[in-house]
């Protein structure tokens, strides 16, 4: 009886083992779900629009806040998967109280993660886990519009075609927390495009998931002319010589970075 015991209790352990060995090798650690777990974001954001009554002159309004989100329920979808409700919460405060602001949810398989945002579902991450490798993580939407200070931008419309990963068990350091391994994810890429700038990246750690998220939805008309407000006539060279953060002129900045977890 105890060989029995014995044998049985080694198989469990190897079982374990080669499971681990499996998740890691395939990346499923880069987005650990379970409910309890729970991650504290600093949000900090500018938003772009125009000044009312003028067809030249912008204004920026920065916010910061913190954003918790954290899972608290699971349900069942029509195909049988197991989706994680995730709670989202925002404060002026590290310490709350905590306000209630969005309920979404995320489904992981063994081949990705579809995560559903604002009614959009996006496939943040695709395993096995391997630099270089690419997929379309808005294949399940069409270019969208959406409002951002008061004016309609077409959010992802200029995105670029593919996520693809940059980056993969690297170290990086955020708000005084270091994690061994990172995972970076280009969801879209400066392009060539002088009126439309799309930039959006992830970066997600090994047993935690997301950490970092920044994001530049920017337009301007500056590439068209800036003589009718500057009063130069040089044009397009004239404000291909501005960085994005002081000629947009809608749009927004974002940054989401980890300040705490569990």
């Amino acid at each position: 009886m105890a060989t029995v015991i014995m044998s049985f209790a080694q198989f469990s352990c190897n079982e374990n083992t080669v499971a681990e060995d499996l998740m890691l090798k395939k990346g499923f650690d880069y987005y650990p779900l379970e409910i309890g777990k729970y991650i504290i974001y600093q949000l900090d954001s500018i938003i772009y629009r125009g000044l009312t009554g003028s067809d030249c002159l912008f204004i920026q309004d920065t916010a910061s806040h913190f954003l918790k989100e954290e899972v608290v329920d699971i349900f069942e979808d029509n195909s049988g998967k197991v989706n994680y409700i995730i709670e989202r919460f925002i404060s002026q405060d590290l310490n709350g109280p905590w306000q209630v602001s969005d309920v979404w949810n995320t489904k992981k398989t063994e081949t990705q993660v579809e995560r559903v945002e604002e009614n959009l579902r996006f496939i943040k991450v695709v395993f096995p886990v391997s630099q270089g490798k690419s997929w379309n993580g808005n294949t399940y939407f069409r270019d969208t519009a959406t409002v951002i200070g008061g004016e309609t931008i077409d959010f992802y419309k200029y995105w670029s075609d593919e996520y693809n990963y940059e980056s993969v068990d690297l170290p990086e350091e955020f708000n005084g927390i270091m994690f061994d391994s990172v995972l970076t994810v280009f969801q879209s890429e400066p392009s060539e495009n002088k009126i439309n700038h799309r930039v959006s990246i992830e970066k997600y750690a090994r047993g935690v998931g997301l950490i970092y998220k920044e994001m530049k939805i920017l337009d301007t008309q500056c590439a068209i002319s800036s003589s009718a407000c500057d009063g130069d006539d040089s044009g397009l060279l004239y404000c291909n010589n501005i960085p994005w953060e002081e000629k947009a002129e809608r749009g927004l900045i974002l940054r989401q970075v980890v300040v705490e977890h569990n």
